[in-house]
């Protein structure tokens, strides 16, 4: 997707035990109009809807770890 300039997948446990998914996104445009389409096309590929977070990519950048040298783009907690 061109609107998606970068993102941060972010893995979690929820109180229930299961694998939560919430992905951060730095993306061109209004949020209004990108997420339906990047809904549509995760629930198409991964049957399931992450939630949706719409950041700045200096938000993007203090969320990777410094001690890699590639940045991470999944993090599980």
């Amino acid at each position: 997707m061109s609107e998606v300039k970068d993102y941060i997948v972010e893995i979690t446990k929820n109180e229930i035990g299961t694998d939560e998914i919430l992905l951060h996104l730095c993306i061109t445009g209004s949020p209004d109009a990108v997420e339906p389409k990047i809904k549509s096309v995760l629930q198409s590929k991964l049957r399931v809807i992450p939630l949706l977070s719409f950041v700045s990519s200096q938000h993007l950048q203090s969320m990777r770890p410094l001690e890699n040298r590639k940045p991470a783009t999944i993090i599980f907690r």
